[in-house]
C-alpha cells in the first residue's frame, strides 16, 4: 500500500499549530519551537501529527507522569514542540483515520524550577534546568497537565476524552477533543494569569472525531469539565 496523502483536516490542523507556534515565539512566550511533523502509519492506516525524536522507556511512560525524570527526558531528547519562556514544555499529538480524529495527547509539563537569570554560556536548555535543580530554593511544585482522547476506550470509568492532573490515573471528563489553540488558551489563561492573549489570535476550531456508543459516565463525586471555548 502506498502512503496516502493527508486530507484537509490534517493539513488545516497542522497549519494552525505551526502558525500558532510562530505567533507564540513572536509574543516572547516561547523560547524555541519545533514545527509539528506528520507521518503516515501504514500498519494502522492512520495519519499522525506529532513530535520528532519519539523515545520509549520507563521515564516517558504514563506511570512516570509527575516525575521530574520525565520532564528531563523530554527536554534532553528534544521530543517537544515548544519550550515556553519559563522553560515549561508543550508537546501534542493528533491521530486521524480518514477525516476523523481517533486519539490525541496534549501535554504541558511545567518546569520544576524557577530560572532567575540568563546565561548564554550554556549549551542547552537541559543544562540550565539541571543547574537550578541543585538548589532547593528554586524548586516549584506544579503538576503537569495532559489532555487525552482515545475513542477506542470509552467507559464510565474511562471517558474517551479526559484530563490527567496530579495523578497518573486521574481522568477528569472533558467530553470531547480540543484543538491546539484551545489547549494553548487553556494553559495560558489558567496557569499564567499574569499573561493576556487575544482570543482572536488563537481561534479555536472544531475537530471531527470518531463517535462511540452513548456512555452514562460516572459523574458523582467527580469533576466534569464542559468546554466553553
Amino acid at each position: 500500500m502506498k502512503n496516502k496523502k493527508p486530507n484537509s483536516c490534517v493539513l488545516v490542523l497542522k497549519e494552525q499549530i505551526n502558525n500558532s507556534l510562530e505567533l507564540l515565539k513572536t509574543l516572547n512566550l516561547v523560547r524555541f519551537y519545533n514545527e509539528i511533523g506528520e507521518e503516515y502509519l501504514k500498519d494502522e492506516d492512520l495519519y499522525r501529527l506529532s513530535w520528532k525524536n519519539h523515545t520509549g522507556g520507563r521515564n516517558v511512560s504514563s506511570n512516570a507522569f509527575l516525575k521530574i525524570n520525565q520532564y528531563l527526558e523530554i527536554l534532553e531528547s528534544g521530543a517537544y514542540h515548544a519550550i515556553l519562556f519559563d522553560y515549561s514544555i508543550i508537546r501534542v499529538s493528533f491521530s486521524f483515520s480518514g477525516d476523523e480524529l481517533v486519539s490525541q495527547n496534549l501535554l504541558w509539563w511545567p518546569c520544576p524550577v524557577e530560572v532567575d537569570f540568563e546565561d548564554e554560556e550554556f549549551d542547552s536548555f537541559a543544562e540550565i534546568v539541571n543547574l537550578f535543580l541543585q538548589e532547593r530554593e528554586y524548586y516549584r511544585m506544579r503538576s503537569p497537565v495532559r489532555i487525552d482522547l482515545d475513542t477506542s476506550n470509552d467507559s464510565p470509568e474511562h471517558p474517551k476524552a479526559h484530563m490527567h492532573i496530579q495523578h497518573p490515573k486521574s481522568r477528569i471528563n472533558t467530553e470531547e477533543p480540543i484543538c491546539f489553540n484551545t489547549f494553548v488558551k487553556f494553559i495560558i489563561n489558567n496557569y499564567y494569569p499574569q499573561i493576556s492573549i487575544k482570543d482572536s489570535d488563537f481561534p479555536s476550531t472544531n475537530i471531527r472525531y470518531r463517535s462511540s456508543k452513548r456512555i452514562d459516565y460516572i459523574k458523582k463525586h467527580k469533576l466534569y469539565i464542559h468546554r466553553s471555548y
